[in-house]
């Protein structure tokens, strides 16, 4: 009976939050097409193996920024909140300043290492002495990771502060666009060929390159009009223990999370026989990501009423009820977008060239996976806000090592079919283990029937 108590109560609270963020909503959703139109724009630009590589690229961008930050991009998630509402002015310059040092330091490191590779394999190449390719784009993208991971800090500054639209705008929206914008111009009226066969591969690096440091230039900006006036006056305090203790903390989940995204996709850069099949892999995870979009901008405002919820004394049936409606929101667009995609599937994978139509079986697979994950992936969130921490990264964990291990066995066997069904495998397994701890730990059900 308190479940329907508390439901008009709570679909009013969800309608007027949706209402409140519809601008960070539509934002997110804009993203997704404009990852989409970019990834549309590289895969026609480039043959279906270059824009596999530059997929590989921006998965490992992902993978690697965490490192250089050192997890500090989503510690200030944790602390600035709490220094704002305390007006503690001082540990806030502090913490900035702290991990801006840490970034430059690690930065320094990357760009050692990377110099010292791509100089190492220029010269195994000359002498061949190895079979090394020194136009490797892998390695020459080393110089991209720092700039990367700045902008994904100042992202995150921005949205500790609150500005949430300007955090969406800047980090993903904009993003993409300029580097759609920069891209174009670049090829348009800078075509040369000193590098031959690579030369738009290393362009585009560039563009990426260009994108970030525009895009760090206008957050900078933004941060000095919306940072306490105070903060860039007042001597700065230190707890450095404390933020790197949770730093590190946060650091381990953001890997497994980066690794999760990347595996497959690399794995069969690596494993795979034919170079095109990595092309057809990031197209079909383009467009199955469309069933993720609606999820995680709902998630973006409901996730915050978890843990409140659990204290409340309705406890755990009000929870049951914000889960309930919240099924409703993301189930039907989910339904209908794969309706979509299963009707025109190949038309859209038509989209990114021509061939890429032979991937459709692939794209059923991974569509299974990712519509199964997003009907329980409240399982998530539910464990990471009750306090069970600990037992989601293990589950993390056991998933990456099962598609590592898996990934080695089917993708020399089946080639593009074998790393899709490993990870939608995955995908599934691992959100009904979520599902029957939540179930368990926290008597909730996260989806309608359990």
């Amino acid at each position: 009976m308190k479940i329907i108590q508390y439901l008009a109560q709570d679909t009013r609270l969800i309608l007027k939050l949706f209402k409140t963020h519809s601008v960070v909503l539509i934002l997110i959703i804009f993203s997704y097409f404009a990852t989409y139109g970019l990834n549309v724009f590289l895969a026609r630009t480039l043959d279906p193996k270059g824009y596999g590589e530059i997929s590989v690229v921006f998965q490992l961008l992902a993978f690697f920024s965490p490192f250089v930050l050192v997890g500090a991009e989503l510690s200030i998630l944790r602390f600035f909140p709490q220094y704002i509402e305390e007006k503690q002015y001082a540990l806030m310059a502090g913490f900035i300043r702290w991990a801006i040092k840490t970034f430059l330091m690690t930065s320094l490191v990357i760009l050692i290492i990377g110099s010292i590779l791509v100089c190492y394999s220029s010269i195994l190449s000359d002498l061949h002495v190895v079979k090394v390719d020194k136009f490797s784009i892998f390695l020459y993208a080393f110089w991209l990771i720092p700039l990367f991971a700045f902008v994904v800090f100042l992202t995150n500054v921005l949205q500790s502060l609150k500005r949430y639209f300007l955090s969406a705008s800047f980090g993903g929206f904009g993003l993409t666009l300029l580097i759609i914008l920069v891209t174009t111009l670049l090829i348009a009226f800078f075509d040369s060929t000193w590098i031959g066969i690579y030369q738009k591969r290393f362009s585009i690096l560039l563009c990426i390159g260009i994108a970030c440091i525009l895009v760090a230039l206008a957050q900078i900006k933004m941060l000095k009009k919306h940072l306490p006036p105070k903060f860039f006056k007042i001597k700065p305090e230190y707890k450095k223990k404390q933020w790197l203790t949770n730093s590190y903390q946060m650091l381990s989940s953001t890997i497994v999370f980066a690794s999760l995204s990347a595996i497959d996709i690399m794995m069969l850069q690596i494993l795979g026989k034919t170079e095109y099949q990595v092309g057809h892999f990031a197209a079909i995870f383009v467009i199955t990501s469309s069933v993720v979009v609606f999820s995680t901008a709902v998630d973006t405002i409901i996730n915050p009423l978890i843990a409140p919820s659990l204290k409340e004394g309705g406890g755990k049936q009000h929870l049951q009820s914000i889960l309930n409606i919240l099924n409703f929101f993301k189930v039907v667009p989910t339904v209908i977008l794969s309706i979509v995609i299963i009707i025109f599937g190949a038309d859209l994978l038509e989209h990114f060239g021509k061939g890429y139509s032979d991937a459709y079986g692939a794209l059923m697979v991974m569509l299974l996976g990712f519509v199964v994950g997003q009907f329980f992936n409240s399982s998530g969130p539910l464990l990471l806000y009750s306090g069970h921490q600990a037992l989601s990264f293990k589950i993390s964990l056991i998933q990456l090592l099962s598609i590592l291990i898996l990934d080695c066995i089917f993708i020399p066997l089946f080639q593009l079919n074998g790393a899709v069904w490993v990870l939608s495998t995955s995908i599934i397994l691992s959100s009904l283990v979520r599902t029957l701890y939540c179930h368990r730990n926290i008597g909730i059900r996260v989806f309608f029937f359990y």
